[in-house]
């Protein structure tokens, strides 16, 4: 439908169609909604993997991605108040973000040591 906003005049729609929605109807958006939100979360992961070389991960992402496009057993409601992860394959998803996370501890790790080193300083410095 257009974007009618403080429109003036005629408006005419054409080969409108109207149905009822089902149950079964209810059932597969929701399904849609939890399988585009493990989908999304699973792009960010592929990304982080990338970003940080942790290309061992890679085939597990896309054997992952292959399993939720085919799944049909996906929840028909997402317990938002629970907080992620919703349901088993979501949590898959997190189980390769922990995987893609180590990797990246793996290659900066000079990096981080240094933040620490200098939050430990300042932590036990003498207040003045």
């Amino acid at each position: 439908i257009p974007y009618l906003h403080q429109s003036t005049g005629t408006v005419w729609f054409d080969d409108l169609t109207f149905r009822e929605v089902t149950e079964a109807d209810l059932a597969r958006i929701a399904q849609k909604r939890a399988r585009d939100r493990a989908l999304d979360d699973l792009m960010v992961v592929e990304a982080t993997a990338r970003e940080h070389d942790a290309d061992d991960v890679i085939p597990d992402i896309q054997a992952l991605r292959a399993r939720i496009q085919a799944a049909d057993d996906l929840p028909t409601s997402l317990d938002v108040k629970q907080g992620p992860p919703y349901f088993p394959l979501h949590e898959d998803v997190f189980k390769l973000m922990a995987r893609v996370n180590r990797a990246a501890w793996k290659t900066r790790a000079d990096e981080i040591g240094t933040w620490i080193e200098r939050f430990r300083e300042a932590a036990h410095a003498d207040a003045p």
